[in-house]
């Protein structure tokens, strides 16, 4: 069989890994959250602006990545793939710091999505958080799951017909992460905001 094409490659919600045009592009327009190994930053900047990554030992790029793009502003998409990486080559163990530290970086992302009105960058955020529930069999600290519940509230507020559409339509993995969410006792925020259906 023939190799796939590197768009063909990536699932939808990853297409952002590839480029469909090349030069300086917003982040504003960009948003999105992985894929800080496909650039060359400027160190200055950095080191002015004391972007570093955080000291997580799970989903520490994100937020160095988004802090970076949102200090630059802007930067220069290049079609060509600058950067391949292996996925899936070993097992993923998820101990209660990883996952602890995960969704601290996953909230850190999120503060820097409302705080700059991203919110195309919160609608990945909505998908980071989900995945890491379902790899972690829902296991969560009460101070987690409120953290996961003011994120779910507000994406609600955001995208009403998006998100019944994550949780009504076909069964996708992320649609099934999402059901999950509503079935680990966090209906009541959903249902809270949701007119009782009429037979």
């Amino acid at each position: 069989p023939e190799e796939p094409t590197p768009s063909q490659a990536y699932p939808p919600r990853y297409a952002a890994y590839i480029f469909q045009r090349e030069g300086v592009m917003p982040f504003a327009e960009y948003q999105f959250d992985y894929g800080f190994t496909q650039y060359l930053y400027d160190r200055k900047m950095l080191l002015d602006n004391k972007i570093t990554f955080p000291p997580y030992s799970r989903f520490q790029d994100p937020p160095f990545f988004v802090r970076a793009m949102i200090q630059a502003g802007k930067f220069y998409a290049a079609k060509r793939i600058a950067y391949a990486h292996r996925i899936d080559y070993k097992s993923n163990t998820w101990s209660d710091e990883k996952r602890s530290h995960a969704f601290q970086g996953v909230h850190d992302v999120w503060q820097l999505a409302v705080r700059h009105k991203l919110d195309t960058l919160k609608r990945y955020v909505w998908d980071h958080l989900v995945t890491f529930i379902w790899y972690t069999k829902g296991k969560m600290t009460p101070a987690e799951r409120e953290m996961v519940l003011s994120i779910e509230n507000a994406i609600f507020k955001l995208d009403r017909p998006w998100w019944k559409n994550i949780i009504y339509k076909r069964r996708t993995r992320l649609n099934s992460n999402a059901r999950l969410i509503y079935f680990l006792g966090m209906k009541k925020e959903y249902e809270k905001n949701t007119p009782a259906k009429t037979i």
